[in-house]
């Protein structure tokens, strides 16, 4: 199969700097959502990051779609890797912002375009590759604290000790994890 507008993103940015994580998949899972969030925790701890790990989503089913028994349980797999999970209350959509914006522009700027031009998952993986290397390391920010910067120079400017590398996640197909 390839890409198509079914297709599920997911999406993890870090507030302070805005580097964004993306995978996608053909299929909306809790399964890949969780798996997704685990791969993000160890490739920061893989770069160096040691601080506690915070993790806010919406109710989306790739998550914990409101449930809080499955929330104690994410929280029970994050746990161990000094990492948590909190879902976004009910009514307070405004805390989605930051990802929703991202997505709006993947929507205007990637999406709408690049989609259509790809014959296989390979060549639109590829392509989602570029747009979050774009995103992470030349696409300035006009957000909060962000002062016109990229995440990159964000990065640079909030903390030496974090090596540059950590911007280059491999974009990923949930499928291909399997």
């Amino acid at each position: 199969p390839t890409m198509s507008s079914d297709t599920t993103e997911l999406t993890i940015i870090d507030a302070a700097t805005r580097i964004r994580f993306t995978a996608y998949s053909h299929e909306l899972s809790a399964a890949f959502g969780w798996l997704f969030m685990l791969i993000v925790v160890h490739w920061l701890r893989a770069h160096g990051i040691r601080h506690h790990i915070r993790i806010q989503g919406d109710n989306g089913a790739e998550f914990c779609r409101g449930s809080k028994a499955k929330e104690l349980e994410l929280n029970n797999l994050l746990n161990p890797l000094g990492s948590s999970f909190i879902s976004i209350p009910a009514g307070k959509k405004y805390l989605q912002a930051l990802v929703e914006n991202s997505h709006r522009h993947d929507d205007e700027q990637f999406l709408s375009i690049h989609p259509i031009r790809c014959y296989n998952d390979r060549s639109f993986i590829g392509k989602a590759q570029r747009w979050q290397d774009t995103w992470n390391a030349a696409r300035r920010s006009q957000g909060i604290g962000m002062e016109n910067r990229t995440p990159l120079e964000k990065l640079r400017q909030k903390d030496n000790l974090i090596h540059s590398h950590i911007i280059q996640f491999p974009v990923i197909l949930m499928e291909d994890i399997l």
